[in-house]
């Protein structure tokens, strides 16, 4: 993959991977507050997760319009790694990394469903694959932690009767 950092009209960094600008080549604070600003989310999120957000300028803004919940990231490539220190934490994914274990065990079944899970729209098309492999793999932890959650529910009741017994 090839990185080119370049200044946007108003004089902070871009970058574009390969031909793809991965923030605005104008404005990409105002990109990043306009794309915080059409966040919606239906529940309060204990947590936030925002899949590679390259130079991060929507950190802020979402720490505006969540305070006081943890922000972490999933980063796709190493290349934006003096950005990391700015998020509560941050996931590496790789070839080795099983996310989907790792969300399991991080958040556990109970907490998993009140993770925000963010996409960042330019990293998706400009890490296709890598941004597909992800979501499936989020899909398949949120998946996996439904199956535990019912099966805990249905044998609760026998489980405490056993052990009474």
């Amino acid at each position: 993959m090839n990185f080119e950092y370049l200044d946007s009209k108003d004089g902070v960094k871009t970058v574009k991977v390969n031909t793809l600008f991965l923030h605005s080549a104008y404005s990409p604070v105002k990109e990043a507050q306009r794309f915080c600003n059409n966040l919606k989310c239906s529940f309060n999120p204990s947590s936030i997760i925002i899949t590679e957000p390259g130079l991060s300028y929507c950190l802020p803004f979402l720490r505006q319009s969540f305070p006081g919940i943890k922000i972490g990231a999933i980063r796709y490539t190493e290349e934006f790694s003096q950005y990391n220190s700015d998020f509560d934490f941050v996931i590496k994914t790789g070839k080795a990394f099983n996310l989907k274990n790792f969300l399991l065990q991080k958040f556990t079944e109970d907490n998993l469903f009140s993770v925000f899970f963010i996409s960042w729209p330019a990293s998706e098309k400009a890490f296709a694959e890598e941004g597909a492999k992800t979501w499936k793999e989020i899909k398949e932890a949120l998946d996996t932690a439904k199956t535990l959650l019912v099966t805990r529910q249905f044998f609760e009741k026998k489980w405490l009767i056993n052990c009474i017994n």
